[in-house]
Protein backbone atom coordinates (compact mmCIF):
# COMPACT_ATOMS: atom_id res chain seq x y z
CA UNK A 1 0.00 0.00 0.00
CA UNK A 2 1.18 3.46 -0.92
CA UNK A 3 1.53 6.18 1.90
CA UNK A 4 -0.88 8.48 2.66
CA UNK A 5 0.75 11.43 1.25
CA UNK A 6 1.39 10.03 -2.14
CA UNK A 7 -2.72 9.13 -2.90
CA UNK A 8 -3.44 12.67 -4.03
CA UNK A 9 -1.24 11.22 -7.48
CA UNK A 10 -3.43 8.63 -8.11
CA UNK A 11 -6.70 10.04 -8.33
CA UNK A 12 -8.37 7.86 -11.12
CA UNK A 13 -7.66 4.44 -9.14
CA UNK A 14 -8.07 3.44 -5.90
CA UNK A 15 -4.66 4.25 -4.27
CA UNK A 16 -4.93 1.71 -1.39
CA UNK A 17 -5.31 -1.25 -3.69
CA UNK A 18 -2.03 -0.19 -5.20
CA UNK A 19 1.14 -2.45 -4.62
CA UNK A 20 4.45 -0.92 -4.36
CA UNK A 21 6.31 -3.34 -5.90
CA UNK A 22 3.32 -5.19 -8.64
CA UNK A 23 2.76 -2.14 -9.64
CA UNK A 24 5.98 -0.07 -9.83
CA UNK A 25 6.03 1.01 -13.32
CA UNK A 26 2.74 2.82 -12.91
CA UNK A 27 3.88 4.69 -9.75
CA UNK A 28 6.90 5.33 -10.96
CA UNK A 29 5.65 7.14 -13.84
CA UNK A 30 3.38 9.37 -11.96
CA UNK A 31 6.21 10.49 -9.44
CA UNK A 32 8.17 11.21 -12.33
CA UNK A 33 4.83 13.19 -13.79
CA UNK A 34 3.72 14.73 -10.80
CA UNK A 35 5.73 14.38 -7.71
CA UNK A 36 6.76 17.03 -5.38
CA UNK A 37 9.88 16.48 -3.38
CA UNK A 38 8.69 14.60 -0.97
CA UNK A 39 7.34 11.96 -3.61
CA UNK A 40 10.40 11.97 -5.48
CA UNK A 41 12.24 11.41 -2.15
CA UNK A 42 10.09 8.54 -1.05
CA UNK A 43 10.55 6.88 -4.98
CA UNK A 44 14.32 7.07 -4.60
CA UNK A 45 14.37 4.98 -1.40
CA UNK A 46 11.68 2.84 -2.26
CA UNK A 47 12.73 1.40 -6.11
CA UNK A 48 16.03 1.04 -7.33
CA UNK A 49 17.77 3.35 -9.74
CA UNK A 50 17.65 1.14 -12.21
CA UNK A 51 14.09 0.55 -12.70
CA UNK A 52 13.56 4.46 -12.24
CA UNK A 53 15.69 4.89 -15.26
CA UNK A 54 14.29 1.48 -16.94
CA UNK A 55 10.54 3.71 -16.54
CA UNK A 56 12.16 6.99 -17.57
CA UNK A 57 12.98 4.79 -20.89
CA UNK A 58 10.01 3.00 -21.65
CA UNK A 59 7.50 5.25 -20.92
CA UNK A 60 5.24 7.09 -23.43
CA UNK A 61 3.12 9.06 -20.67
CA UNK A 62 5.61 11.47 -19.47
CA UNK A 63 5.69 14.93 -20.90
CA UNK A 64 8.59 16.23 -22.99
CA UNK A 65 9.25 18.96 -20.05
CA UNK A 66 8.85 15.93 -17.68
CA UNK A 67 11.06 13.60 -19.77
CA UNK A 68 13.83 16.29 -20.37
CA UNK A 69 14.18 16.97 -16.59
CA UNK A 70 14.60 13.77 -15.48
CA UNK A 71 16.80 12.26 -18.54
CA UNK A 72 18.72 15.01 -16.95
CA UNK A 73 18.88 14.52 -13.01
CA UNK A 74 19.10 10.88 -13.90
CA UNK A 75 21.94 11.30 -16.15
CA UNK A 76 20.14 9.34 -19.40
CA UNK A 77 20.74 9.97 -22.81
CA UNK A 78 18.12 11.45 -25.01
CA UNK A 79 18.65 9.07 -27.79
CA UNK A 80 17.43 6.11 -24.89
CA UNK A 81 14.10 8.27 -23.61
CA UNK A 82 11.20 7.08 -26.20
CA UNK A 83 9.57 9.53 -25.48
CA UNK A 84 11.88 12.20 -26.39
CA UNK A 85 12.38 10.90 -29.29
CA UNK A 86 11.71 12.03 -33.15
CA UNK A 87 9.99 9.70 -34.12
CA UNK A 88 7.21 9.43 -31.49
CA UNK A 89 7.15 13.16 -30.82
CA UNK A 90 6.38 13.27 -34.90
CA UNK A 91 3.80 10.27 -34.15
CA UNK A 92 2.06 11.69 -31.27
CA UNK A 93 1.45 15.40 -33.24
CA UNK A 94 0.31 13.06 -36.34
CA UNK A 95 -2.68 11.83 -33.99
CA UNK A 96 -3.47 14.47 -32.42
CA UNK A 97 -3.84 17.17 -35.10
CA UNK A 98 -6.40 14.96 -37.28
Amino acid sequence: MLPSFLQKYFWDTDAKKLDVKKNDPYIIKRILEYGDRDAVQWMMHQYERESIVNVLKRSRALSQKSASFWKFFLRVAKSQVLCLSKQFRTRSRAIWSR
